[in-house]
């Protein structure tokens, strides 16, 4: 295929929500992106655990980049942070409807015997 080139749209995946940003922008949304999840979380960390996403930081010896790797790991990280456990029935619940989530599992009953 001689003379065909391949376009590909460079972007980066957001390591704490999962979207897709044009590289230059890229930094500034994920400071904000996780600023937004830490305050989101600390709201909720009383009823639902989680672990903060991480970041990929890759050292290269040429200074450049792997973005496949980078993109792997952030939607990796993105469905950890966005997922989150209940402390009371162990369910995974999503971020954004933690707050309407009910346990389906019920205390046991407790008997008294005399």
């Amino acid at each position: 295929m001689k003379g065909q080139t391949t376009l590909s749209v460079e972007f980066r995946i957001c390591f704490v929500c999962g979207q897709r940003f044009d590289p230059a922008d890229i930094s500034q949304h994920e400071r904000r992106c996780l600023a937004e999840w830490r305050r989101e979380y600390d709201r909720l960390k009383r009823r639902f655990e989680s672990r903060a996403p991480e970041q990929l930081m890759i050292p290269s010896v040429d200074g450049t980049q792997d973005s496949r790797r980078l993109n792997e790991h952030a939607e990796a990280q993105a469905a950890k942070a966005q997922t989150l456990r209940c402390r009371r029935c162990s369910s995974k619940v999503p971020l954004r409807k933690a707050d309407d989530h009910s346990c389906s599992r019920l205390d046991p009953p407790v008997e008294f015997f005399f």
